[in-house]
């Protein structure tokens, strides 16, 4: 566990001991903050930077998406509150979700046709959710804002997103993509050039870990809202499940094929739509934890943004 890792955990102890859940016990922690089981029925979940009006957005997201009636669970959030003696961290108080990961991320992923099907199901249901302004006006990536514009479209949110996040990383990124112009270009032609479609719920970090089945691989819940969730195009969460199933512990790409010829089977998207938004995804994402050239996710990012199929998709 990382030191921002353990210090959230020792903090979310004893502030949830402060609102009287004395029994909490510690789940996991990461990028965002730590999770504990309160109970039976109750998560605890302690942020490490999201503020009092972020959580609000988001409890109202998550109340659109359960009010969907989606064949899985999905998070619900029942009370918001500051930590006693430590006002600058929020605790959320959540409904438990049922099963066990589909695989932890500390783990090589599954491989069987069973467990990518599952991806498949899940992916298509949330393609079902039509989006709601709660949905829009969710900030990203932990910015400070909503991304979105009143009238303007996903293609138009995600062009100016692209833009706001290059600007920002600009030394870092050009560190390792000397191209980074041309292809910041690239990536804002091609999304410009895709047709117009129904937005609906994109969750955004559709890995295996946020994903919950029961012991015969199917899904009986959805959680960690919040990333990169928004309202967009189905093919923009079928093309990055695809590509976080096996990110963190890759052979080949041999996984992600799979899996993706699957999903353009069941989504009908096209391959390079998938690549467009893929590379849309990982330049605006690339720096999120760190602008450091040898952090796991930049690098990761550096890599996709590479490939040489994703450049032929740029016509670059």
């Amino acid at each position: 566990m990382s030191t921002e890792g353990q210090v959230i955990r020792e903090v979310g102890q004893r502030g949830l001991a402060d609102l009287g859940y004395k029994a909490a016990t510690f789940v996991a922690a990461g990028a965002e903050g730590a999770v504990f089981r309160l109970d039976e029925r109750h998560a605890g979940k302690v942020w490490l930077r999201k503020k009092h009006w972020e959580l609000e957005a988001l409890r109202r997201f998550c109340d659109d998406v359960h009010a969907a009636s989606l064949p899985f669970a999905t998070p619900r959030i029942f009370q918001i509150s500051p930590l006693p003696r430590m006002p600058d961290y929020w605790c959320t108080v959540e409904a438990w979700l049922p099963g066990h990961p589909l695989c932890p991320m500390e783990a090589p992923r599954p491989t069987s046709d069973q467990a990518l099907d599952c991806v498949v199901e899940v992916v298509a249901a949330l393609a079902t959710v039509p989006a709601t302004p709660a949905m829009r006006s969710l900030p990203v990536l932990e910015e400070s804002a909503a991304p979105w514009k009143p009238g303007e479209d996903f293609h138009a949110m995600l062009r100016r997103l692209v833009r706001r996040r290059v600007a920002a990383a600009d030394g870092a990124l050009r560190g390792v993509l000397p191209d980074l112009d041309r292809l910041t270009q690239g990536i804002l032609q091609a999304l410009e050039s895709l047709p117009t479609a129904p937005d609906c719920l994109v969750h955004g970090d559709l890995v295996p870990a946020n994903i919950m089945v029961d012991d015969n691989l199917r899904p009986v819940a959805v959680l960690d809202f919040g990333w990169l969730s928004t309202a967009g195009a189905s093919a923009f969460e079928a093309a990055t499940a695809a590509s976080f199933y096996d990110f963190v512990w890759p052979v080949g790409r041999e996984l992600e094929e799979r899996l993706e010829s699957r999903l353009l089977r069941r989504l009908g998207y096209s391959r390079r739509t998938g690549a467009i938004y893929l590379a849309a995804m990982a330049i605006a994402s690339a720096t999120y934890h760190s602008t450091d050239p040898d952090d796991f996710w930049f690098k990761w990012c550096a890599g996709v943004l590479m490939r040489p199929e994703l450049r032929a998709a740029l016509h670059l």
